[in-house]
Order: C-alpha cells, then structure tokens, then sequence
C-alpha cells in the first residue's frame, strides 16, 4: 500500500479492524462464540465509529460511486463493476481469506485501499444494530 497523506489515518483503521478481532477472537473461534447482546452493540459501535471515521470517509468518497450504466446504478468501486456487497460477500463465504483473495478473486480491484473503501461503505451504508443483535 503507498503511504502518503493520511497514512496515520489508515493504520488507525487497520488497528480498530485487528482489536475488534482481537477482542472477539479467541483461538479463531470467533465464529462459534456466541457474544451477549452487550458484546454485540460495543461491536457495532466499534465498526460504525470506523467507518464513519474522516478517514473511511474520505476513501469512499475517492474510490465509491454510483453510475446508472453500471450494475443499475448499486454503488461499485470506480473503475470496476465490483460492488463493496462482493467484497463482503466473498469475506463471509470464505474461512480465512487474504488480500490477495479478493485481488484474484476481482483482478479488476487495483489496490488496498479500494477494498477498504468498500468495506467501509458497506458498514457505513447497510450495518445496522438489527443485524449484530439478530446474528447468530
């Protein structure tokens, strides 16, 4: 990834990213624990503080956009016809998965900072507190 102007920002991302994680992972058991509903609306507020954070903002506003001609106008990463819905997807189908993953998986996504702008989209557009409450 080339650091510039906001490489702070992102590496503060990255790390609320990895201590949600850590927080909630234990010996990569994260997907059996079942977390109480206090544990879950700390984690939504955790999630939603990133990606609404000036930063997360910032990338959506570089690298997301939304054009009628493209998959009926559904939000997609510039220069593509990859919605930040496939990248989510692909994370939540696969058990461990890499950056790579999803660069092979849409040869068409260019860079890191794509796939973090449609993460932060997605969360920042379609996770609501109803999903993490009601999640198994």
């Amino acid at each position: 990834m080339k650091l510039g102007k906001g490489a702070d920002s992102m590496t503060n991302v990255l790390v609320n990213a990895n201590d949600i994680m850590d927080t909630y992972e234990e010996k990569d058991e994260i997907r059996n624990k079942k977390l109480s509903k206090i544990e879950k609306i700390l984690l939504y507020l955790k999630i939603k503080n990133t990606a609404n954070s000036e930063y997360a903002q910032n990338l959506i506003k570089k690298y997301i956009g939304k054009n009628k001609e493209i998959n009926s106008g559904r939000a997609t990463i510039l220069g593509t016809r990859v919605t930040p819905e496939d990248i989510v997807g692909l994370l939540l189908t696969r058990e461990k998965i890499e950056v790579e993953d999803i660069t092979k998986e849409f040869p068409s996504i260019e860079n890191n900072d794509q796939i973090m702008a449609g993460l932060m989209y997605y969360f920042s557009n379609n996770l609501s507190l109803l999903h993490i409450l009601f999640s198994k």
